[in-house]
């Protein structure tokens, strides 16, 4: 019979598993009424669309049938939407035909004035009987109409002042990752729920960039690229922290750049141009490329440094108190990376970008200098007794209000200060970088949030594909910029940081929660030994929920010390090993034990094939065997490799070859973020001037879609 407490838990248990039941039940009735209401309405769609082609039916006719269906109807509210409502008018243009398309569009846009719901139905007429400069002047006012109240305070900016050490990525100890979306939950019974005002302000706000879009939509179809990028502009300045418009933008300027020639694609668009998609003339399109070329001008944010590195000089209270968290960050730095009597004493592998070294200096420590400093600047020195800064006592928010500041870099400081984010940005192909069309879209690891990033080509030029680049995230004019320096991570590192930031906001979420007098739900424990993957997952998850996000980014940027310093010590482990040993640093990572700080002894083998060294037979790596037998930098080595390492069980992959992993679910994902480090290693290869593995081929023999 068991305890009475044991008979209390299996009833609980009952009771839980009735309740999930029951709750199944229910979303599975729900389902089905809503696919029977999705069929409803599309077969209505279809029967105004069918009356639209009949002859006899007048445009008076047509515009009445569809004002009845929609008055005050779940289908008056799907149409008012401006995408699916300008594709019905469209579509029931397409019905009418040439002939009577023009009176039909002319009858909804006299019928939209007294009945909202009709209106980008009425656009989608105008542009489908090829009205379309008055579609445009249609939809211009709609989107006006749509325009979000003013929006409510920003949280906070990020303040990463105080180092946050993550939990001891250094040991091979479980972790804790937090749910995709932590939740903070009310320790009673019931949750609170939004106002309806909020959800009328998010409802506003979605169709706004709705909007937006067709709105640009018919500007590209007139020709005018240059009225769509200046829209575009000016709503990304507006609102930055939306990554949809922020990948409109990128696609625009990438239309732009093939029709200025930049790419050698005029022609094709120019033959796929239909009559109803204008190519632009030179003057448009001249206007429209200065505004791709203003996407990739660093100069705006460049002047601001410069004016608030030149604001802190004059101030000797703000100029001691930046230059002590400078030393103090640098000394860290050293300290976690053990920075000693070795080849290159100053010398920092891990940087990316950053500012000129001072004489005797290195430019991996001036890059360290250069991320410290602008870290300081989102806060600043906190007057004794109190714990909490406001913004406006800080670095950026005294520079920003101080009255000799024009207006435009007052105005680009409250936005570094507002929005700036702290992510592990994965970088997926930085050669997107180097072409004409900017705008890489990364994506954080930590809280798989995306931006639309602008990194200078010299620096994307350096990155191997799948390279993790951790630091800011700065919006200047509604360009999001990667700050002076970042840190540059592998993708192996990069899933162990993951994890171990991840482990650490689980820590502060429930210090917060348990401090607050909420509750968090029990999460779940992870072997940092055996590191998840991150880089993978992240595309596949959804984002953190934004106000957690936020405080994650806090997180991030207090912990960039840190991932400088134990990267760049297993670096300077792995380049001092390489020296003595002379042995590739493949292998001589594939070796590293007790040692190994970020566990990188799980990383994969070489990747290149080096004609100078005889053939690689020893030290086997965790992921499989070095490449087999037959003459370095060949075509039948490669080959070898690539046959006896897919049919080889890994540890990394559960045990599994390759080729099996490959076909089960639950470990395609670690197979996949095998292949992108593989990748980019092949690309360090083929940067040193080595022959790199055929990865795509590697991928065809495993049947795994290419990237990119």
């Amino acid at each position: 019979m068991g305890s009475k407490a044991d008979r209390r838990r299996q009833k609980r248990a009952r009771e839980q598993r009735s309740e999930t039941r029951q709750t199944r039940k229910q979303l599975d009735r729900a389902l089905e009424e809503l696919e029977g209401l999705y069929r409803q309405l599309e077969a209505t769609l279809d029967e105004i669309a069918e009356l639209a082609g009949d002859e006899d039916a007048t445009a008076t006719d047509l515009v009445e049938a569809l004002r009845s269906a929609t008055d005050g109807s779940l289908l008056g509210a799907v149409v008012s939407q401006p995408r699916r409502g300008t594709l019905q008018g469209e579509r029931m243009a397409e019905a009418a035909g040439a002939n009577r398309a023009p009176a039909l569009a002319a009858a909804l846009a006299t019928a939209a004035a007294g009945t909202p719901a009709l209106s980008w139905v009425a656009v989608g007429a105008l542009a489908g009987a090829g009205e379309l400069r008055a579609a445009v002047e249609l939809a211009g006012k709609l989107r006006a109409a749509v325009e979000p109240e003013p929006a409510v305070e920003p949280t906070r900016a990020v303040e990463p002042t105080r180092a946050v050490e993550p939990t001891r990525a250094v040991e091979p100890t479980p972790t804790v990752e937090p749910t995709p979306a932590v939740e903070l939950a009310p320790a009673g019974p019931e949750e609170e729920e939004l106002p309806d005002g909020d959800e009328e302000q998010v409802s506003r706000g979605e169709k706004r960039v709705d909007a937006i879009e067709v709105l640009m939509d018919l500007q590209l179809r007139l020709g005018e690229h240059a009225a769509a990028a200046a829209l575009l502009d000016a709503e990304c300045t507006r609102d930055p922290d939306d990554l949809y418009l922020q990948r409109l933008r990128v696609r625009l300027h990438s239309r732009i750049a093939n029709l200025a020639g930049l790419r050698g694609e005029r022609e094709r668009i120019e033959e796929e141009a239909s009559e109803s998609w204008r190519v632009p003339t030179a003057a448009d399109l001249e206007a429209a490329r200065r505004s791709l070329e203003r996407y990739t001008d660093r100069s705006p944010l460049e002047r601001l440094r410069t004016a608030v590195a030149a604001f802190v000089a004059a101030d000797p209270e703000l100029s001691a108190w930046v230059e002590g968290e400078v030393a103090d960050c640098l000394a860290e730095v050293r300290e976690l990376a053990g920075l000693g009597p070795l080849e290159h004493p100053g010398e920092m592998t891990t940087m990316l970008g950053g500012a000129a070294p001072e004489p005797g200096g290195s430019a991996g420590e001036a890059s360290v200098v250069a991320m410290a400093t602008e870290r300081a600047w989102l806060s600043g020195p906190t007057p004794e007794g109190e714990e909490d800064l406001p913004d406006e006592r800080g670095v950026l928010g005294r520079f920003a209000a101080d009255p000799a500041t024009p207006p435009e870099l007052a105005e680009a400081a409250r936005s570094w200060l507002t929005h700036v984010r702290f992510g592990l940005w994965q970088v997926a192909d930085p050669s997107e970088a180097l072409q004409p069309a900017p705008g890489l879209v990364v994506t954080d690891l930590v809280t798989r949030s995306q931006l639309a990033l602008v990194i200078p080509a010299d620096q994307a030029a350096s990155l191997p594909r799948w390279s993790v680049i951790a630091g800011a995230a700065i919006p200047i004019d509604g360009v999001w910029h990667s700050e002076t320096a970042m840190v540059r991570l592998d993708p192996e590192m990069a899933d162990r940081a993951t994890g171990a930031l991840l482990e650490t906001s689980t820590a502060v979420f429930a210090t917060l929660a348990k401090e607050a007098g909420l509750r968090l739900p029990k999460p779940r424990h992870r072997d940092l030994s055996n590191p998840e993957p991150y880089g993978v997952r992240c595309e596949l998850d959804e984002p953190m929920d934004p106000m957690i996000a936020a405080l994650t980014s806090k997180i991030v940027g207090g912990s960039l010390q840190f991932l400088v310093g134990l990267a760049e010590g297993v670096n300077r482990h792995l380049l001092a090993s390489v020296a003595a040993s002379g042995s590739p640093p493949g292998l001589v990572r594939s070796a590293l034990g007790a040692d190994d700080p970020l566990g990188l002894s799980q990383i994969v083998p070489p990747v290149a094939l080096r004609a100078s060294e005889p053939p690689l037979l020893s030290a086997p790596a965790p992921v499989g065997r070095p490449l087999r037998p037959g003459r370095p930098g060949s075509s039948a080595a490669a080959a070898a490799w690539r046959e006896e390492w897919i049919d080889e069980r890994l540890a990394a992959l559960g045990g599994l070859s390759p080729r099996a992993a490959a076909k089960d679910p639950h470990q395609q994902e670690r197979l996949e973020s095998l292949l992108r480090t593989l990748e980019h290693e092949a690309d360090l290869a083929a940067a040193a001037g080595d022959e790199a593995l055929d990865i795509d081929a590697l991928r065809l023999a495993l049947g795994m879609a290419p990237t990119g």
